[in-house]
Formats: C-alpha cells, sequence, structure tokens
C-alpha cells in the first residue's frame, strides 16, 4: 500500500494543499516508488480513496493514473452539490483552492467527477461505497457518480451501507471483506 499526505500539512511538508490542485501530481507519482518494493506487482494495481479521497482519485485517474481496478468510499463527486448541503465547507474551498473567489464554479467543477467522467478510461471497474447516514458527504454523491458511470459504460458497482455514517469502522470488516474482493476479482 501507498499513500501520500496533504502538502503542507505538517510544517515540515513542502507545498501548499489546493484540495485537488497542483497536489494531485502527488498521487500521480506513486508508482515511481513501485520498483523500489520487490513484493510489488505493478501490473496489479488497486486504487482506493476515502472521502476526499474518492475526488482525489478520479482526478488521478484523469491525469493517467493507471489502475486495474478502484475503489471509492464516500466521496464527494459534484462539490457544487455538495456545498448545497454543507455549506460550511466554502471556508475549507477559499483557503486552499487557487483562484476560487474569481472563478468558483470553474474550481469546483474541475475537481468534481460527475462533469469529466468520460475523461476516464471506462475499462476501469469502479466500486462505489457510502453509508445512507452520512452527514458529511451525502450518499446522493456516490449515487451521482454511479449514474454518470454507467452513462459511460463503466463495469461499476454502488453499495450503500444503511445507517453508516462518514466512518467505515462500524462495518469495517463488511467493507474490506467487499473492497477487498473487488480488487481481487479485477486485477488482470
Amino acid at each position: 500500500m501507498f499513500a501520500t499526505n496533504y502538502r503542507g500539512v505538517y510544517p515540515k511538508l513542502p507545498g501548499k494543499d489546493e484540495f485537488g490542485g497542483e497536489d494531485v501530481k502527488d498521487v500521480l507519482a506513486l508508482p515511481r516508488l513501485f520498483d523500489q518494493f520487490p513484493a510489488v506487482d505493478p501490473d496489479k494495481v488497486g486504487l482506493y480513496g476515502e472521502s476526499r479521497g474518492g475526488m482525489q482519485s478520479m482526478l488521478a485517474l484523469k491525469q493517467g493514473l493507471k489502475a486495474d481496478s478502484v475503489v471509492l468510499y464516500a466521496g464527494n463527486y459534484d462539490l457544487q452539490q455538495g456545498l448545497k448541503r454543507r455549506p460550511e465547507m466554502e471556508q475549507v474551498y477559499k483557503a486552499r483552492i487557487p483562484n476560487y473567489e474569481e472563478n468558483k464554479e470553474t474550481e469546483l467543477k474541475k475537481r468534481s467527477a460527475v462533469y469529466w467522467v468520460d475523461e476516464i478510461d471506462n475499462g476501469i471497474p469502479i466500486l462505489l461505497i457510502h453509508g445512507d447516514a452520512d452527514k458529511r458527504v451525502h450518499v446522493e454523491q456516490s449515487i451521482a457518480l454511479d449514474k454518470a458511470l454507467e452513462k459511460e459504460g463503466f463495469k461499476h458497482k454502488l453499495s450503500i451501507y444503511e445507517g453508516l455514517g462518514h466512518q467505515s469502522a462500524p462495518k469495517r470488516k463488511e467493507i474490506t471483506a467487499e473492497m477487498m474482493s473487488w480488487f481481487k476479482q479485477h486485477w488482470n
């Protein structure tokens, strides 16, 4: 498993978190590490993104990251719609997204997969997991992406967990089993 931290999160990490801007390049750089670890099979790459990581994962795929299968948990795939349910996120966007104040609609759409899912290889199978009691990112986000994936001919599945909020911990065993099954089923 390889992962990144968001730029500037800790005082010693360089860069600035752009909430899906230049920081996506950190995800795109991860495959360069594969050859440093003999146990890694670069021909079996699964991509997992949770919450904001779902958005970042979709952006990475759009920008050319190669993956054999994808699992996205409770992601926000239409930031404009998300703001209607959670307006306090506007402060996060203003603080992190370059040019947000001048180009709000453009910058939010750049980070919203429902608007550009057709730019991703539809041969990549995608599993969406979301809790129907999520108050941070409404389940409608995954439902909307599921519809967009269907329209573009993706192999995909939407799993909605009844009573589950934003955190997966209450159903971690079930979710982990479903996620691992998806990856194993779709690794070439």
